[in-house]
């Protein structure tokens, strides 16, 4: 693997998800198994299996929709469940010749 040094060139990718978790009972499953209690990070309003679509409420009063990809099981999620939400962010640089 070569090294970088000053002065080389780099393209850089930036990938940026959301990890949504819906909680039952205001309790979040843990890599554990156990349940620990959160606070909601926001409340699914609706939710379109059609168009994989969600829309959450968020504490500050505003709403917002997110198309979902395929894996998200949206049968599981229905209006009213809480979700904790955590940004996931990958970067990767290439070297340039």
């Amino acid at each position: 693997m070569e090294r970088l040094k000053a002065g080389d060139r780099v393209q850089a990718t930036i990938a940026e998800e959301l990890t949504v978790y819906v909680r039952r009972d205001g309790h979040l499953q843990s890599a554990s198994g156990s349940p620990h209690t959160v606070v909601s990070d926001a409340q699914v309003l609706s939710v379109d299996p059609s168009y994989r679509l969600v829309t959450l409420h968020f504490p500050d009063g505003h709403n917002e929709t997110f198309k979902v990809s395929l894996p998200v099981k949206l049968d599981e999620m229905e209006t009213g469940d809480e979700v904790t939400i955590r940004p996931v962010e990958a970067i990767a640089l290439r070297m340039r010749k």
